[in-house]
């Protein structure tokens, strides 16, 4: 569908070539405003409630408001990390390419979340540091 990319406040771009009726649907969207839920902690009751606001392009939270937007919208999103991946592939160069392991995470890299990213991440980093 579309590749979008995040900078500064509220500010995204599209990577390559979208397909034109979503970017025409989301800036629509984002013209008339986006929504998240949120929890709003009541002292007096020690309860929450849940309540929908809407979010500007420029809140620090807008990018992970948009994310939820998508999703509540049916979108699969794939977050991308590319110094995350980078760093990964990094770490698997020293091994060799028939390597079943190096395959298979670098097979499965592109949609990794970025926890499982991390988790591989820390992991050669820690088997990095007891091979030297």
């Amino acid at each position: 569908m579309a590749t979008i990319e995040f900078f500064g406040k509220g500010g995204l771009s599209y990577v390559g070539e979208p397909d034109a009726e979503f970017v025409s649907w989301l800036e629509s969207c984002l013209k008339n405003g986006i929504t998240r839920f949120v929890d709003l902690p009541d002292e007096a009751t020690h309860s929450l409630t849940i309540t929908e606001q809407g979010v500007s392009s420029d809140d620090p939270g807008f990018p992970l408001a948009l994310k939820e937007f998508l999703t509540s919208s049916g979108y699969e999103i794939i977050e991308k990390h590319p110094e995350i991946e980078e760093e990964i592939k990094q770490f698997l160069a020293v091994f060799p390419d028939d390597n079943k392991d190096k395959k298979d995470i670098l097979q499965r890299l592109p949609k990794m979340s970025h926890l499982e990213q991390t988790t591989i991440l820390k992991g050669l980093q820690a088997l990095n540091n007891t091979s030297n």
